[in-house]
């Protein structure tokens, strides 16, 4: 796996990190257990979670995974989405939500799978408070990510989804700058989209991280590219799911393009797996100094991701990746 020493962060951690937004969630304790020992074992040791992931959950099951651990690895939460009180119905209704997705997935209906995951989406929605960037909701948020994660300091701590227009006063900036003076929070910033996490920056020159969506077909890295002491962590580099079919598709519709895109990186991008490839090494060869966050699961999957973080990408994956954005014209 290889390493980096995030801008902003100062310490030494893998290029590829996991994303905790599917624990205990999407997936239940065992999965997520199994999915963090995995990539740990393969050489990930950034993890990055928030306060909302798992209806709440999420912190907690890295906090114990991390037990005996936390001096080896590096975690960002994140705070201003406030997850729903804890509630022994929803506790009990998750798996019955997961059963039926893996149902609709084994049994190839799309149609179930996409009204499942709507009725979920739309239940987290009602009950997750989106949008609390002030001084006190920070504080509430730490002390509660602290206690979670079983540590006495993040080494990232991130507003979750601001806009420029909702960050007007920086007294929320004065107060994490407090924290990180009192050693509780090593470094912080934004994790928003590239638009915002640009004017963000500017505004704010003290921001020390930012996080963004970023992959082959909506590159964040133009709106928002690295710059000399700021930490960039991007994420979504297979566009939320949508750009591997995209990519396979598109290499089906200009067969002889593809081909010489297979041959000048040294796979064969026509295939799910050789799409993924390039996907990554993409996103990993613009951000050279940064992280870049996976939402895995699989122990396949992660094995698989983790091989392509080793070496530095070649250039050439990145002249075909444009090329491959020329040919698609339009971004997914």
């Amino acid at each position: 796996m290889r390493t980096t020493v995030l801008p902003g962060v100062g310490v030494a951690c893998s290029a590829l990190g996991f994303g905790c937004a599917n624990l205990m969630g999407r997936i239940g304790r065992r999965q997520s257990e199994r999915a963090l020992a995995s990539a740990y074992d393969h050489g990930v040791t950034f993890f990055d979670t928030s306060r909302s992931y798992g209806w709440g959950r999420s912190e907690e099951v890295l906090g114990r995974f991390l037990r005996g651990k936390r001096d080896k690895v590096v975690v960002c939460t994140k705070f201003g989405t406030i997850p729903p009180p804890r509630s022994r119905f929803r506790e009990l209704a998750k798996p019955v939500a997961r059963g039926l997705l893996a149902a609709a997935r084994a049994l190839r209906l799309p149609g179930l799978s996409r009204a499942i995951k709507g009725t979920v989406s739309a239940h987290a929605g009602a009950t997750v408070t989106a949008g609390r960037f002030d001084t006190v909701t920070g504080k509430s948020s730490l002390e509660t990510s602290l206690k979670e994660l079983g540590t006495d300091y993040v080494d990232v701590l991130l507003l979750h989804n601001p806009t420029a227009e909702q960050l007007t006063d920086e007294g929320v900036f004065v107060w994490l700058k407090s924290e990180v003076d009192r050693g509780r929070v090593r470094s912080f910033g934004v994790s928003t989209d590239a638009r915002n996490a640009a004017a963000i920056t500017a505004a704010f020159p003290g921001v020390m991280i930012v996080q963004f969506g970023s992959s082959v077909f909506h590159d964040g890295t133009v709106v928002c590219p690295p710059r000399p002491g700021l930490g960039v962590v991007t994420n979504s580099p297979f566009g939320s799911g949508s750009a591997v079919p995209a990519l396979t598709a598109l290499a089906g519709r200009h067969p002889e393009r593809a081909r010489g895109w297979s041959e000048r990186v040294g796979w064969d991008i026509t295939t799910p797996e050789g799409a993924s490839r390039l996907l990554l090494a993409y996103a990993l060869a613009v951000n050279p100094t940064g992280v870049v966050l996976c939402g895995m699961h699989d122990p396949t999957r992660i094995r698989a991701n983790a091989a392509i973080a080793g070496p530095a990408p070649a250039i050439e994956v990145v002249r075909v990746a444009n090329d491959v954005r020329a040919v698609a014209g339009r971004t997914i």
